[in-house]
């Protein structure tokens, strides 16, 4: 095939990498080989080493890339977006340096989470003054790979910090003015600041959530969780600017005590960004290293979203339009903490023409307002202050309702509440935390519903997690060994190119951007409900479903994988059972 002309050190550096290090499928290093030679014009293989390169770096994911040179250099690979990573980025080892020059050599100190080492984590570990620099700071260190556009972000957002106040007190440091400022003053601009740029990046990242807590070391470490992973951002924020930010932050919602972090507090804000109005719901918790925030950021806009939009095949839009289509029953969402059960019922609410139907919910708490339709709210007072989910309910059934949502059927009489009304003319939306769709039948029996009442008033039950949407920025490629065997216990055939993540500054280098819905569904029908009288085990249930169509989560995982909705390293993550399947073959 290359006949013409012998291979360049290149060429056998890709063909090597293909082999050893499992990035690229042989035959796929060749046909990029061949297509750089032909679009550089040249036979020769040296005029295509720069096309040859621009073709891998599109092909072959970074990560995976970077841990490939890491390996061949012999130094460890460390990724700063993962958050299971064994090295940290620390506010004190950054005050030793000169910014300028870590910049200039594109490296950063970092620690050791568990033995305390210092690290030279490096854009290129040949750069050996990089190493003698930090190494003359910290008399040792372990030299690192790592990716250029981190190490530059975290050392931006470290020289971004250092426009904060306090940056040379210590931590006996008196509490500063805005712990003593009452609700809904205005505490130090630069703090203001801070905040106002925190939350209008995270609301351009598309966080969900933001995770601000003290570390051992008294610095406060803050993360964005963006479709569901979280990220650390890149700021270096000492304790003292800590106290004034968590000031800040609570001080905004005008119903928490700043001056009294030793207990629990909750309270809500808002703010605009981007165009979008966002509500924020605001909780802190006392730990022993100082007070921590989560700030859980809830857009309106996301209620645009509709069924068609959230990745479900074609089969599983008509089950839940059928299922939603029934003047009476029940349609259960379940899945774990985060799996998106709330999107789906309120897509599904979409769906529905609330304004001749009379459509009520009860929900703890109410995360957004919907036109059009009556939303209670579950409050937890105790005596007769107290609105648990049972009694809202119980007063929801006078108000002729059509339609009920129950936010979570938790306890047995709220769900034997639901599932009575489901039996009486109503239709009932609630979700149940299982993590199969047969198990949510049997999580109400365990609860003490009545097994006949449970199999008559559910008509279809969805379990559903959330996969990371791939990026545009993906490569396509053969499936490898470990994937095909994936697709064939379950029953499928392998397609011929599978998505691969890349990154690029548009997925934050992360190759992924938005999420989508795996699920399966469940529909009840006169065997199924057999089944379930007699507590047929779940592989049984899912057996007998199949016949009528029926897709297990991993095999709806897959689907999302041959339609290039997801990869399947993203599908694997989600669903462990996925990746005990791969390695089989």
């Amino acid at each position: 095939m290359f006949a013409s002309a012998p291979p360049s050190d290149v060429e056998i550096a890709v063909a090597d990498l293909a082999l050893r290090h499992q990035l690229l499928e042989p035959v796929v290093a060749l046909e990029l080989i061949a297509d750089a030679r032909s679009s550089a014009g040249s036979p020769t293989p040296q005029a295509a080493d720069s096309h040859l390169l621009e073709r891998l770096l599109s092909r072959v994911r970074d990560r995976d890339l970077r841990a490939a040179i890491a390996h061949d250099q012999g130094v460890e690979f460390v990724d700063l977006f993962d958050s299971s990573s064994a090295w940290k980025v620390e506010t004190e080892l950054l005050d030793r340096c000169d910014l300028g020059t870590l910049e200039r050599f594109s490296a950063l100190p970092v620690r050791h989470r568990s033995d305390g080492r210092i690290g030279a984590l490096m854009a290129n570990p040949t750069v050996l003054e990089a190493k003698d620099y930090l190494t003359s700071i910290f008399t040792s260190t372990v030299p690192l790979f790592g990716s250029r556009k981190q190490i530059q972000s975290q050392l931006a957002g470290a020289a971004s910090g250092a426009d904060l106040p306090g940056q040379e007190e210590d931590a006996d440091t008196t509490e500063p003015d805005t712990q003593r400022e009452p609700a809904g003053s205005t505490p130090a601009s630069p703090i203001v600041g801070f905040v106002e740029n925190m939350l209008t990046r995270a609301a351009a990242e598309g966080a969900s959530d933001i995770h601000l807590a003290f570390t051992a070391r008294r610095t406060l470490d803050v993360r964005f969780r963006i479709d569901g992973v979280l990220r650390p951002y890149p700021a270096r924020v000492s304790e003292t600017q800590g106290r004034q930010l968590v000031a800040a932050l609570m001080s905004r919602t005008g119903s928490m005590d700043t001056a009294n972090v030793r207990v629990p507090q909750d309270g809500t804000f808002s703010f605009a960004a981007a165009g979008r109005s966002f509500d924020v719901r605001l909780a802190m918790l006392p730990q022993v290293n100082g007070p921590r925030l989560t700030l859980r950021l809830l857009d309106a806009s996301t209620l645009d979203i509709r069924l068609d939009d959230m990745g479900f095949a074609p089969d599983t839009l008509e089950l839940l339009r059928h299922a939603t289509a029934q003047s009476q029953g029940t349609v259960v969402i379940s899945g774990p903490t985060g799996s998106g059960k709330t999107t789906t019922l309120y897509a599904l609410l979409r769906e529905m023409d609330a304004r001749s139907q009379n459509i009520l919910t009860v929900e703890d708490p109410v995360e957004y307002r919907l036109d059009n339709i009556g939303q209670t709210a579950v409050r937890q007072r105790g005596g007769d202050q107290s609105l648990t989910f049972a009694k809202a309910l119980r007063n929801i059934l006078r108000q002729d309702p059509d339609v009920i949502l129950v936010g979570e059927a938790r306890d047995e009489e709220t769900a034997r509440v639901a599932m009575e009304a489901a039996n009486t003319g109503h239709l009932v939306f609630t979700t149940v935390h299982t993590n199969s769709a047969a198990e949510a039948y049997t999580r109400f029996v365990e609860m003490g519903v009545p097994a006949y009442l449970v199999t008559e008033s559910i008509t279809v039950c969805v379990a559903q997690r959330l996969v990371r949407r791939v990026h545009t920025c993906a490569a396509f490629r053969p499936p490898t060994g470990r994937e095909r065997a994936a697709f064939q216990t379950a029953g499928q055939v392998p397609p011929d190119r599978v998505p691969e993540a890349v990154g690029c500054e548009g997925c934050a280098s992360s190759g992924y951007r938005g999420r989508a819905a795996v699920v399966e569904v469940l529909a009840s029908d006169p065997q199924i409900r057999e089944l379930l009288r007699a507590d047929a085990p779940k592989e049984q249930l899912h057996r007998a479903a199949e016949r009528s169509g029926f897709r297990p989560l991993a095999a709806d995982g897959l689907r999302q994988v041959a339609e290039g909705i997801s990869t399947f390293d993203e599908v694997a993550r989600v669903l462990p059972d996925l990746a005990a399947t791969g390695e089989v073959g």
